[in-house]
């Protein structure tokens, strides 16, 4: 349902003389406030502005004349600040002759956007919050965890908002580094340490046995880290390949992985063997046989490169 008003005045000047009026409602001197409504016209194109009145003193405030179309309802935004303790807001709708619709009317306090310093305080609280809540509920059980994951770029660089955008049609992509940077990973490690000073600590990316680049910023960093009192305890690599990886690029990765000397561990691993995605690609004994050397491969090398006390 909604509010139906008959104006029967057309006076352009005069636009108070049909009036519906809201009670007064507690408001914050220099607070800015957001009114909003939908309302269409029975005929033709009405007009109506809103007003405010005050029970403290303030000066009324006056909306522009709004042209209110009646193909459908319109949205009408409104923003005012507040100038005393109760403010009461109007429709002033004398103006033309129509019959008006209004509906789904709000008020809502205008929240500044937080700066830069705001969020990353708000963030650091809440990583704080998460990895302690978790690990304290698990560690009973749990005796390693993947603190930071996929902290860099495949060029190596700390991730931000620039170089890792949103996947198409996502919503809740957060980028914790563009507004933590380089503290993000400190304070995840110091954080998970804190909780449960005995469980394996980690840090995970992928593309390290083909972005050679990835690979250096990952140790860098992890001995960046280490540099500054953070629990790493080791690396783990996600490798989501193909049978086209070199075996290569795999060994050099385990032994750079190895020479840091920490643990190292397979964190995830799947060998695909239709990377274009063909549509009329069909599986054979032979592509069979490939995929499954390559699965072959990287557990030997990893036996081969990683010695036994970093397994």
């Amino acid at each position: 349902k909604a509010m139906k008003v008959v104006a029967n005045v057309g006076e352009p000047s005069n636009q108070w003389k049909v009036q519906v009026a809201s009670d007064l409602f507690a408001t914050e001197s220099g607070k800015q406030y957001a009114i909003t409504y939908y309302v269409k016209a029975a005929s033709g194109t009405g007009s109506i502005r809103m007003s405010t009145q005050t029970s403290g003193g303030g000066s009324a405030q006056y909306q522009g004349d709004q042209s209110i179309p009646s193909s459908g309802f319109t949205l009408i935004t409104w923003t005012i600040t507040a100038n005393s303790p109760q403010t009461r807001i109007l429709f002033d709708m004398g103006a033309s002759v129509n019959t008006y619709f209004i509906d789904d009317v709000s008020v809502k306090e205008v929240i500044p956007a937080p700066s830069g310093s705001q969020i990353a305080l708000k963030l650091d609280t809440a990583l704080g919050t998460f990895i302690t809540t978790t690990v304290n509920r698990y560690k009973a059980k749990v005796k390693a965890w993947d603190v930071v994951n996929e902290l860099l770029d495949d060029n190596g660089n700390l991730r931000n908002n620039a170089n890792s955008p949103a996947p198409s049609g996502a919503t809740d992509w957060l980028v914790w580094s563009n507004y933590l940077g380089r503290d993000y990973a400190y304070k995840a490690f110091k954080y998970a340490e804190a909780a449960d000073p005995s469980a394996v600590l980690f840090i995970n990316d992928y593309n390290l046995e083909s972005k050679p680049v990835k690979l250096d910023s990952l140790i860098k960093m992890v001995n960046e880290l280490k540099g500054r009192g953070a629990k790493v305890d080791g690396i783990g690599t996600q490798m989501h390949i193909t049978r086209f990886t070199t075996y290569d690029g795999i060994d050099k990765m385990f032994q750079k992985l190895a020479a840091t000397g920490l643990k190292i561990h397979v964190s995830e691993l799947d060998v695909k063997i239709n990377p274009g995605a063909v549509t009329t690609y069909s599986l054979t004994p032979m592509e069979e046989n490939y995929q499954a050397q390559m699965y072959n491969y990287v557990v030997a090398s990893y036996l081969r490169n990683i010695p036994k006390a970093q397994q």
